[in-house]
């Protein structure tokens, strides 16, 4: 099989496995957990967000609690980060 798959392709197919590894045990850690961090960059906070986990918990596990760390804040301008703790405020008080 090897002779006939690239080395680009080769590498999408071990990552496809590895991330399918992955996400099995992220659900097992987030089932045998009460409260789950998410940490987000101040730099891109929707960008570091993981909706699929939100989704997850919102619909799966009413019972778990989820935290948003706002992590690297001295990066942005102050009122950058009053901004965006206004706006994740709203969704997770």
């Amino acid at each position: 099989v090897a002779g006939y798959i690239r080395g680009d392709d080769i590498e999408r197919i071990f990552l496809s496995g590895q991330s399918q590894r992955i996400k099995s045990e992220l659900y097992r850690v987030i089932d045998s957990s009460d409260v789950l961090l998410q940490v987000l960059d101040a730099r891109d906070p929707m960008g570091t967000r993981s909706p699929h986990v939100e989704k997850y918990l919102s619909t799966n596990c009413q019972h778990k609690h989820l935290v948003l760390v706002l992590n690297k804040i001295d990066l942005v301008p102050t009122w950058c980060t009053k901004r965006w703790l206004k706006i994740l405020s709203k969704q997770y008080p």
